[in-house]
Parts: C-alpha cells; sequence; structure tokens
C-alpha cells in the first residue's frame, strides 16, 4: 500500500497496539542498606563509638524497540542497554572523654576520623540491526552493530579528622568551646585537597551570678562570641582535571575504522576549597521564667575563593573553566522575640517575631 511507505506511513501504522505487541522496558534492581552503632565503655568516662553505614545498588535496564515502533523501524529493532552500580559508604570513630572535676570545670573532649566514599559507574550499551528480532531485551548478540557508549562514572572520597573541646566553668556560668577539622576531598588536584577549619566560642551566663539572681523576673540573660571556619568542595568530581571523550570515528587508508578522542573540558589543577569564615556577637534573654525570651546577634560572614564558572571566548574551544574567584561579604543584625501569651488549662498560645537586617558586598 503506496499510503503507508515512508515516514507519514509509518507514523499511521503506528497505534497503541504497537507499543503493546513490539515494545519492552525491563528493569531489575538490587539495593542493600546497612547501618550500626556501637559503643565501647573503655574507662570511666571514656567512651569509644564506630558508626558505619552503606547503601549498595546495582540496576539493570534493557529498552527494545521493534519495528512496529518509529525507531525499532528506522533501526530494524533497536536495543538500549544500561547497567548501574552506585554505592556509598560512610565510616566515623569517635573517641570521648568527659569528666567532672569538682563544681570548677565540666570538661568534654571528642576526637573523630570520618570517612565517606562514592561511587556511580553507568555502562550504556546501544544495538541496532537486528537479523533475528525474536530474543527482545535478550538479543544482543543477534544485533549486527553494536556502540558502546561513553560510561558515566563519578567518584570521590572525603576524609576528615576532628577535635573539639567543651568546657563549663563554675556550674555553667562560663562556657567556652573549641574545636577544629581538616577536611580532604579526592574532588580536588593533588596539593590543593586539605583544607582546616577551626572555630571556637564563648559565653556568660550572667543569671547565674550571685548579684544576678535576686532578680525573680530574669530567668536568662547570656553574652556570647562566636568565629568558625566552613568549606565549599561543591564541584563535580575531575572538574580540576581534563576530561577527555570519542568524539569522532574515521578510517585509515585500508578503510579500518579509528577512534579520536579530544578534550572536554578544560584543567584547572589550582582550583580549592572556598572558604567561610563567620564572627557572631550575641545576647540571649528570657524573662517571666521564659514566658517572654529573645537574642540579638550582630555577624559577620566573609567567604573568599569563590568556585564559579567563567565564560571563555570561543577561539578557545572551551565554553566555561572552573576557578576560584572573588569574594562574599555578608553582615547585618538579627532579632528574634518568643512570647507564651497564654499557657494554662490546655491552651497555649505562642507568639514569634524575628527580623533581619543585612549587607552584602
Amino acid at each position: 500500500d503506496p499510503s503507508l511507505s515512508g515516514t507519514n506511513g509509518m507514523e499511521k501504522r503506528i497505534t497503541v497496539f504497537s507499543w503493546l505487541n513490539d515494545y519492552d522496558d525491563q528493569t531489575t534492581e538490587n539495593a542493600f542498606r546497612a547501618s550500626m552503632d556501637l559503643k565501647w565503655k573503655i574507662w570511666k568516662g571514656l567512651t569509644y563509638n564506630l558508626r558505619a553505614g552503606g547503601n549498595l545498588r546495582d540496576e539493570y535496564r534493557a529498552r527494545w524497540f521493534g519495528t512496529e515502533t518509529f525507531r525499532g523501524n528506522n533501526d530494524k529493532g533497536s536495543l538500549g542497554i544500561t547497567d548501574l552500580s552506585q554505592n556509598n559508604i560512610t565510616i566515623e570513630n569517635m573517641l570521648n572523654y568527659h569528666h567532672t572535676f569538682d563544681r570548677i570545670l565540666d570538661l568534654d573532649v571528642t576526637g573523630a576520623v570520618t570517612y565517606d566514599d562514592y561511587n556511580y559507574l553507568n555502562k550504556r550499551t546501544q544495538g541496532r540491526q537486528f537479523s533475528n528480532m525474536s530474543f527482545g531485551i535478550d538479543g544482543l548478540h543477534m544485533a549486527e552493530r553494536i556502540s558502546y557508549l561513553e560510561p558515566v562514572q563519578r567518584d570521590y572520597q572525603l576524609l576528615s579528622y576532628l577535635g573539639r573541646v567543651n568546657m563549663s566553668f563554675l556550674e555553667g556560668r562560663y562556657l567556652a568551646t573549641a574545636s577544629f577539622r581538616a577536611d580532604g576531598s579526592s574532588r580536588f588536584a593533588r596539593g590543593h585537597r586539605w583544607a582546616y577549619f577551626p572555630s571556637f566560642s564563648l559565653a556568660w551566663r550572667m543569671e547565674q551570678e550571685a548579684y544576678m539572681k535576686s532578680i525573680d523576673w530574669l530567668s536568662q540573660l547570656k553574652v556570647r562570641v562566636g568565629y568558625g571556619e566552613t568549606g565549599n568542595q561543591g564541584i563535580d568530581p575531575y572538574q580540576s582535571l581534563s576530561i577527555y571523550e570519542n568524539k569522532v570515528d574515521y578510517a585509515d587508508g585500508d578503510g579500518n575504522k579509528l577512534t579520536s578522542m579530544q578534550i572536554k573540558s578544560l584543567q584547572n589543577e589550582g582550583l580549592k576549597w572556598e572558604r567561610t569564615s563567620s564572627w557572631n556577637v550575641g545576647l540571649d534573654f528570657g524573662f517571666f521564667n521564659g514566658r517572654l525570651n529573645g537574642a540579638f546577634d550582630y555577624y559577620r560572614k566573609n567567604t573568599k575563593d569563590l568556585l564559579v564558572e567563567r565564560a571563555l571566548p570561543y577561539s578557545s574551544g572551551f565554553a566555561t573553566v572552573m576557578i576560584n574567584e572573588g569574594s562574599l561579604l555578608n553582615k547585618g543584625f538579627e532579632f528574634s522575640l518568643n512570647a507564651d501569651i497564654i499557657r494554662s488549662n490546655g491552651w497555649k498560645w505562642n507568639s514569634h517575631f524575628k527580623r533581619y537586617l543585612s549587607w552584602k558586598i
């Protein structure tokens, strides 16, 4: 029938029964998830804690397009296969020591080593021009043309060392905390993988002073100051390196197929952690046994070595490159107020107010 020839004819022949009879999509998934939390009291006040968890996932998907479908008719049968393997593992080792020295000092010390490992690999295969189509999704061996497409892979690891000291003096009147962490990320090139982040905070609970305890309507009055540094490793794995891809296949003088590779993205081995340092000075207050309480804060956050993509001229052969550039300063005031207006006989009415005033540079 001439009316069924060509693309228009194929479109007329495709119906809902074409997809029911000559299309198949099957997925097989295996997943395993586990976690554990072990504690060992080594000595009085000394405790070791091991936490570990993992997610393992394998997924195999096959899609068959027979000749009754548009895609299958064009390719004389089409089979697409994806083989996905994905897993992540987290291990935390923590050692904690806690001791109270009379009423003078309450000491809590924690040291930890943590490790995160993430792996992702998706392999893709395409088969076309089948000599026998009766095998469907199991008939890759019947394809005359088999293409192994570029796999998608993302692997990265993060190793961290952490230390923290909490001190409470004179039954909680004066508080001090200091911490330090070292993070090493495989997302960056050698020489830039490690970054170090200190922090500390001090607080004075003025309501605990003897000369303040006689004020009945005052339930809390705490002055605090803190400083801390954090980091951002938000780039794709291998983004600091040159990535190659199979772009064009060509033939030599004898007609043999040759594969060429080209650079897909421009490397920048100088990429490093984006860092943010933060200062905070605040006052916490409470009145009438906590019925009215709030906080007033002044903060200053300075982010430097921002991870950004810079556009490149077309003459470079690349669209963008990831670099560390610029800084961002954010500072301002924050005020919050909470009030328990009604709290009796099963009735409760609470009101909350918060206000920000900030500047960005």
